[in-house]
């Protein structure tokens, strides 16, 4: 894999489920995942990913979650000084370059849902730790990179965001190919057409 293969995957899941870390006394981050066991797959695709970067990892099961956690490393220092801004995660401008549907597909495995409205299965992102000033700048660089429209919803105190009717089935075949089997699921080709 290519270092900018590298960099796009670790970074949009580091945008989305996974967290780096400083410790205190360390110069360098580490990588933590936590998921629910069902999506092992994904615990896999990290794992390949920090092998890639070279670092060492721990993987442990309890009893309906897994956690993944790296040394640290150098590389991960580096995408931590890009997402992470005054304490918070932030989207990487820098990252945001890379984006494609492979990454769209990341985040929406990570953040993603899927709701029923009417006759139509509609693909939802929760990126409630992004500002609406952020989701605005997000939702441009959707449409230059990939020609995806999205709209940005006010959920409590958070935001989060969903594709419009006219670009579902758009939204959908194009992360299909990405999709790790435990997350099909968020597919609406996997599921009944809704009766409403």
């Amino acid at each position: 894999m290519d270092k900018k293969q590298l960099t796009k995957r670790l970074a949009f899941v580091c945008m989305s489920d996974a967290a780096l870390e400083m410790h205190n006394g360390c110069v360098n981050a580490s990588f933590k995942l936590s998921m629910k066991k069902e999506n092992r797959d994904f615990a896999q695709y990290c794992v390949e990913l920090l092998k890639e970067v070279g670092v060492g990892y721990t993987y442990k099961e309890g009893e309906k979650y897994f956690v993944l956690a790296s040394r640290v490393h150098p590389f991960l220092t580096t995408l931590w000084e890009r997402i992470y801004q005054d304490g918070r995660r932030v989207p990487s401008p820098h990252d945001f370059k890379l984006l494609d549907w492979e990454a769209i597909a990341i985040m929406y495995m990570c953040d993603g849902n899927i709701q029923v409205a009417g006759k139509r299965w509609y693909p939802m992102i929760n990126m409630c730790k992004w500002s609406y000033a952020e989701l605005c700048w997000v939702k441009q660089k959707f449409k230059e990179a990939v020609g995806l429209d999205i709209n940005i919803y006010k959920c409590g105190k958070y935001f989060r965001v969903g594709v419009p009717a006219h670009h579902c089935d758009f939204f959908f075949e194009n992360v299909k190919p990405f999709m790790l089997d435990s997350f099909k699921y968020k597919l609406a080709s996997e599921r009944e057409a809704p009766k409403g």
